[in-house]
């Protein structure tokens, strides 16, 4: 899959990590990672910005693969807040 990769001053970047450090209480990280991933779809093939984001865990694609649960309801405020700031609401 070829590379791919945004701003961190696109707006999305921006407001996605504010959001997330409210909700979070300090500064998300902002990095790269290495390894496959569709999301170069998005920015390619239709311009559209897009970001990988979301709860803490490990073992990715293995079968103990986990997610930390006080993570994923963070990651779900965070992202609720981020879609009713970006909507207007």
């Amino acid at each position: 899959m070829p590379g791919s990769s945004i701003l961190k001053t696109e707006p999305l970047v921006r407001e996605l990590a504010a959001c997330a450090a409210k909700v979070l209480g300090k500064e998300p990280l902002i990095q790269g990672i290495e390894g496959p991933c569709d999301m170069y779809v998005f920015h390619q093939a239709f311009g559209v910005p897009a970001v990988l984001w979301g709860a803490r865990g490990g073992n990715t694609h293995a079968a103990d693969e986990y997610l930390e649960i006080d993570s994923v309801v963070q990651a779900a405020q965070a992202l609720l807040m981020f879609v009713c700031d970006w909507c207007g609401v």
